[in-house]
């Protein structure tokens, strides 16, 4: 598993994603909050293991996944890994994309969540 210098919520796409704009929204969502981020790619399609390996990749202990079949998950390192904080099928709303990422940042953050 990689690691990463600077504490960040980690965002894992599957391997061959090529539409950048779901990603690009999630982290408008994120820098919104003043959190860091990395993004990386894993071989892995299923976005809740995508969101758990994240997880655990970061020293924030936050991961987000994004898998091609349009479905993007939070996760938190402490949780199973079939058990995402957050999984949603993704329908071309840029704002619930955006959401998605300021959530994260809400749970680095320790405080409540917007709604979806």
């Amino acid at each position: 598993m990689k690691t990463y210098d600077i504490p960040s919520i980690i965002i894992l796409e599957q391997s061959g994603f090529t539409d950048k704009r779901i990603a690009q929204a999630v982290c408008h969502g994120i820098e919104e909050e003043g959190i860091p981020y990395d993004i990386d790619h894993d071989e892995e399609w299923k976005c809740e293991k995508l969101s758990y390996k994240a997880a655990l990749s970061s020293r924030l202990d936050v991961g987000i996944g994004i898998s091609k079949d349009g479905r993007v998950a939070i996760h938190y390192s402490k949780l199973q890994e079939e058990n995402p904080l957050v999984i949603i099928q993704y329908f071309g709303d840029w704002e619930i994309l955006k959401t998605i990422g300021i959530n994260a940042a809400r749970l680095v953050k320790g405080i409540p969540f917007k709604d979806i």
